[in-house]
């Protein structure tokens, strides 16, 4: 397993998580990764199509985020194919439903669409895993903003033998159990990574008035400013950032 992390991705050791994930996914594991922004969740459903030979189904949201893993993928010389409104070659539908690519990228609208033939004849190429890239999406948009996320579970039936893989940087334990529900997993494995960052430091202030918060702000602005330092303020409203903006 080392061999294939050095040979298409350049590191010698895995990350924390990485390595039990992957084990748990060639076992054929239903699996949750919930790991930090650049802590390396993708690694966990693109090595073991590496490892097993079989093509591994990504449902990604953004088709933009769907290109630059492709491209980043197709650069380390990783055979990936996509589904998406930008895609031009013709060759792509065939190879995919032949098992030609490690890895196939598409978004669940295309996911929905596509014929229970081309997942039979994919699924006699061989499936490693299908991961649901984040995956807090099926929470957050499934109910009513993009549907088909909350239908992704109807291809539990067509790859009844298959790992489902859900991966994300942000979830509750209520979004968490709504992922597992949503997706049908069978007994997933969790893996929870560390959020700790050594160079963020965390601090809460609470504030009974606006005018108290509005003082604040500016205070800690003021102090960043003279650093030469940059400031983003987070805000719950386009009304609330307007007047933070002034």
């Amino acid at each position: 397993m080392e061999a294939i992390l050095k040979k298409y991705f350049g590191y010698s050791i895995f990350r924390s998580c990485q390595k039990e994930v992957i084990e748990k996914i060639l076992d054929k594991k239903d699996s949750l990764v919930i790991m930090a922004t650049g802590s390396g969740k993708s690694l966990c459903y693109q090595m073991p199509p590496l490892i097993s030979r079989k093509t591994a189904v990504v449902i990604s949201p953004l088709i933009a985020l769907m290109q630059d893993q492709v491209m980043s993928l197709k650069q380390r010389g990783i055979s990936v194919g996509y589904f998406g409104s930008t895609q031009t070659d013709p060759t792509v539908y065939s190879n995919a439903e032949r098992g030609r690519f490690d890895l196939l990228y598409m978004t669940p609208e295309k996911a929905c669409l596509l014929p229970p033939r081309f997942w039979s004849n994919l699924l006699d190429s061989g499936v490693s895993l299908l991961a649901v890239d984040e995956a807090h999406c099926i929470s957050e948009w499934g109910h009513d903003f993009r549907k088909e996320y909350k239908q992704l579970h109807c291809l539990r039936d067509v790859l009844f033998d298959v790992p489902f893989v859900a991966v994300t940087a942000t979830a509750t334990e209520k979004v968490r159990m709504d992922i597992i529900q949503s997706l049908k997993m069978k007994d997933p494995y969790v893996s929870v990574g560390s959020f700790d960052r050594k160079n963020l430091f965390y601090g809460v202030k609470c504030f009974g008035k606006s005018q108290a918060l509005e003082e604040e702000l500016v205070k800690e602005i003021s102090t960043f400013a003279v650093c030469g330092s940059s400031t983003i303020i987070y805000c719950t409203t386009v009304e609330d950032a307007k007047q933070v903006s002034f």
